[in-house]
């Protein structure tokens, strides 16, 4: 008797996020999506040192999107590089995402609240 047994190729997707001007709210969540309907959401929190790796991916194209909204800080602008990065997932390999986030105090918002104490105060 001969049997054919098949064993799916298989690797690792490692995204790391780093931030400048803020933290990385801890609901920031990130959704990855995959060949034949893989997606999956995490959050922030189950970040291991700004990392997170899943492992035994089918091999093939992954994409990494950070969603804007929960990742938001009052009184800050939001900037997002690596955000929608697409990584190969090879078989036994590691495919890794950067993302990177920087949050810039609004200097409008500021320079409007010192007009508005200014003012008063005078």
């Amino acid at each position: 008797t001969l049997t054919n047994t098949y064993t799916q190729d298989v690797g690792s997707l490692e995204i790391t996020k780093t931030a400048s001007g803020n933290t990385v709210p801890a609901d920031t969540a990130f959704t990855i999506t995959g060949p034949d309907g893989y997606t999956k959401t995490v959050k922030y929190s189950e970040f291991d040192e700004g990392k997170y790796t899943l492992n035994d991916l089918p091999v093939g194209d992954y994409t990494v999107s950070e969603d804007t909204a929960t990742a938001a800080v009052e009184n800050y602008t939001l900037t997002v590089s690596g955000n929608g990065a697409i990584a190969a997932v090879t078989k036994g390999g590691t495919a890794t995402v950067d993302s990177q986030l920087c949050m810039v105090t609004d200097l409008l918002k500021l320079l409007q609240l010192f007009v508005a104490i200014h003012i008063t105060i005078t």
